[in-house]
């Protein structure tokens, strides 16, 4: 089955779209967390955003800025997240940004676990990616 994203990049399914470029689009989430959700992707089709090359990330990233700078005129959002995910956790496993307006008390929460790391662990894992950076 055709990746869904693509579908709609090809305009075989309907989409809201707000922006778009050569390269990457920019819609409406047809399940959105909030009033105003956009989600903005690019065009080529990648499942991992280390598949991108640094030109996609650009124009990607472009694309999300001007998504939020309208978010923020019209909505007078007080703030935005932006959520992207990479592998298993994908429902739909093509490369999207998740942009959503926030306002004050709406109930949004990323849940996160209660971990505990020592210094040295932290030093540790500091170390260890430094080493593996490309």
């Amino acid at each position: 089955m055709k990746c869904i994203f693509c579908r709609i990049i090809k305009g075989e399914l309907p989409a809201r779209v707000v922006k778009e470029t050569e390269e990457a689009i920019a819609f409406l989430d047809i399940d959105p967390i909030q009033i105003g959700h956009v989600l903005v992707l690019p065009k080529r089709h990648v499942t991992d955003l280390t598949e991108m090359t640094r030109e996609e990330n650009m124009v990607v990233m472009s694309v999300c800025q001007d998504v939020m700078y309208s978010i923020r005129k019209y909505y007078s959002a007080e703030s935005i997240t932006i959520m992207q995910n990479n592998g298993a956790c994908m429902e739909v496993p093509h490369v999207h940004f998740h942009i959503i307006p926030r306002f004050s008390g709406d109930g949004f929460k990323l849940v996160e676990p209660d971990i505990d790391v020592s210094d040295f662990e932290m030093d540790e894992i500091a170390r260890q990616l430094k080493n593996v950076m490309v």
